[in-house]
């Protein structure tokens, strides 16, 4: 450690106030929770950094639970099951509460810069603190106040913390452009689907004569997962597969799925095997989530409130087989003819249920040699941002343990 550095803890570098646990379930009731208003920050968005939220409040009940408000450059870290993963309130994030899963750390920003603390928290060394610092046999739990506050610091000054942000945030702010550039290129996409097959603006507005309207397993093939349990799990070197959790934001996030024993999935499982190029949508909970397999992805396996879609005759019916399904239409058969009255579930029984409009194989073909390369295009900066992001990562224990200095990367260069 340099000499300029301090050897600190977390709970001397917190504001006053600012370690924040998330109310208790008799403080926000399940019958409060509104479809609109203010925002709940749950797990998923610490996990994720993810903004896409399930549950809201009022104004009124927002007022009564301020002190577990969010500011911008708040640390919102996950408490239980997927412990110990943060994300930062951006100036742009809306203004909401956390839920009881979320620990919240406001910082003295004289002593620490919130983008340092999180930097921190992301390396394998700060993910460590939290994990050592966690019990719980079936579901596991952040610790006490106290141990976490103990959690030790090495401390650079607010210049250093600044040269070290930076250099990190320039690989952080690529990423956030090809995320931009990618909601771009989707919403272009989504736009020419319904120029074409819900305006039908190339023909005059009037559908043409020889499209047919069939059922969605004579243009599709279909499969729902099938439910792997608990105690097939296991800790390492097995196969990877997929739950709800995993598709998130247009793609597959996998380093928090489970695994099973790669004999099973080679097994009775080997039918249950993704391939490249599958859509998978969530069918149980949050519905419609959907993704694209990528080869990188591979060996996956699918799982229960998971289905995966392919094209039934030919892969130059993907691109119209994704906008259908990533459609305002497909949603509403989601949210229609799904069952249950706790979470609501749609199954491959629903789907047998749905008819969708077919066009001509040559509008098919043309389609696709339009559209799939904005598609191939979202997946080549989904790999530059999966790149960036392990670059990142190998850089940050070295740059904040003061083993390497932003001078050595620049001198490097």
């Amino acid at each position: 450690m340099p000499r300029s550095w301090k050897e600190t803890t977390l709970g001397k570098v917190l504001a006053p106030k600012g370690y924040i646990r998330g109310p208790f379930g008799s403080a926000l009731r399940r019958n409060e929770l509104l479809d609109a208003g203010i925002p709940v920050y749950e797990q998923q968005h610490a996990i994720y950094g993810i903004r896409d939220f399930r549950f809201f409040i009022s104004g009124e009940k927002y007022k009564e639970m301020q002190r577990f408000g969010t500011k911008p450059n708040d640390l919102i870290i996950s408490c239980s099951g997927t412990l110990g993963k943060v994300s930062i309130i951006k100036e742009d994030d809306p203004n909401g509460i956390i839920s009881q899963a979320i620990l919240l750390l406001r910082v003295n920003t004289d002593l620490i810069l919130p983008q340092y603390l999180q930097y921190f928290f992301s390396s394998k060394e700060g993910y460590n603190a939290i994990l050592a610092r966690s019990n719980g046999s079936v579901q596991v739990n952040i610790s006490k106040r106290a141990d976490i506050e103990k959690i030790p610091l090495m401390l650079p000054s607010i210049d250093e913390q600044k040269e070290i942000v930076e250099t990190l945030g320039v690989l952080d702010a690529k990423i956030a452009n090809n995320s931009k550039i990618n909601h771009h290129l989707e919403q272009i996409g989504r736009a020419i689907f319904n120029s074409w097959f819900v305006d039908f603006e190339p023909w005059d507005g009037e559908q043409p004569s020889d499209w047919l309207e069939k059922s969605l397993e004579e243009f599709i093939n279909f499969q729902e997962g099938p439910g792997i349990r608990n105690w097939q799990y296991v800790p390492q070197n097995g196969t990877k597969f997929i739950n709800i959790r995993c598709i998130q934001d247009g793609d597959l996030r996998l380093d928090t799925a489970n695994m099973i024993a790669s004999e099973e999935a080679g097994g009775k499982y080997s039918h249950f095997m993704l391939n490249e190029w599958d859509v998978v949508v969530s069918t149980s909970g949050t519905l419609g989530r959907n993704a694209v397999v990528r080869k990188e992805h591979l060996p996956l396996c699918l799982n229960t409130s998971v289905i995966r879609f392919a094209p039934k005759q030919s892969f130059s019916h993907f691109s119209y087989m994704l906008g259908y399904l990533t459609s305002h239409e497909f949603y509403d058969h989601l949210q229609t003819k799904a069952s249950g009255s706790v979470q609501v579930n749609f199954g491959p029984m629903h789907l047998r249920q749905i008819t969708m409009l077919v066009p001509s194989d040559i509008v098919l073909e043309k389609y696709h040699h339009l559209v799939f390369p904005l598609i191939q295009k979202v997946i080549e900066n989904r790999r530059e941002s999966e790149k960036l992001a392990e670059l990142r990562n190998s850089l940050m224990p070295y740059l904040m343990s003061g083993e390497i200095s932003v001078t050595d990367i620049g001198e490097a260069k």
